[in-house]
This record gives structure tokens, C-alpha cells and sequence, in this order.
């Protein structure tokens, strides 16, 4: 995704409820070094792009009865 000048990287979490944390609580280290490493790979073949600015949000989604509460994280790592 592209916002205004930065890449943004973004991970959409789903929970069905926070029983056991939000859906946010669920991007460890390790899925991090993982989406830094995708991210990697994307940008390398654009040259382009390579040299803009680049970050990572978190888009937390935990249902709810009436409608989902959505959380958007932004530079969350």
C-alpha cells in the first residue's frame, strides 16, 4: 500500500474475541523479521521504489456483535 510518500507493509490480524489478547498481540518477532524479509524481496527488482521510505502497520480486526472494531496501527514495528 502507498501513503502519501512511505511503502506501506501491512499485516491484517482477525480475532473473534480477546480472550486470549487482541489480534495485534499475535505479530511476534518472529512474524516481523518475516514480513521485513517479504518487504525485502518486493522492493529489491523495483528500483523505483527501493529508495522511498517504508513502514509497517498492523491492522487489528476483533469482532464484535453489532460490527467488527477494527485498530489500525500505524509504524507498529
Amino acid at each position: 500500500m502507498e501513503q502519501s510518500n512511505p511503502i506501506v507493509f501491512l499485516e491484517v490480524r482477525y480475532r473473534r474475541s480477546q480472550a486470549f489478547g487482541t489480534p495485534a498481540e499475535t505479530v511476534g518477532t518472529r512474524k516481523q523479521v518475516k514480513l521485513g524479509a517479504s518487504a525485502g524481496h518486493y522492493l529489491q527488482p523495483n528500483r523505483k521504489i527501493s529508495n522511498k521510505p517504508c513502514r509497517f502497520d498492523i491492522v487489528a480486526v476483533t469482532a464484535a456483535p453489532d460490527s467488527n472494531q477494527v485498530e489500525w496501527l500505524q509504524h507498529a514495528f
